[in-house]
């Protein structure tokens, strides 16, 4: 399906789909590092090392 521009919609849909999935992939990523990050943290605020 073409629209006025010349545009091919499915191929668009699949692309933006597609991105849509990486950066989903991304967050999860970045949820991972940051629950590990905090965990450090709450090791070093329980040693005393920061404050």
């Amino acid at each position: 399906m073409v629209c006025d521009g010349g545009v091919d919609v499915a191929k668009m849909d699949a692309k933006l789909l597609q991105k849509i999935e990486e950066l989903n992939l991304y967050v999860i990523q970045l949820e991972k590092e940051n629950k590990k990050q905090d965990a450090e943290i709450e090791e070093l605020l329980k040693r005393g090392k920061i404050k």
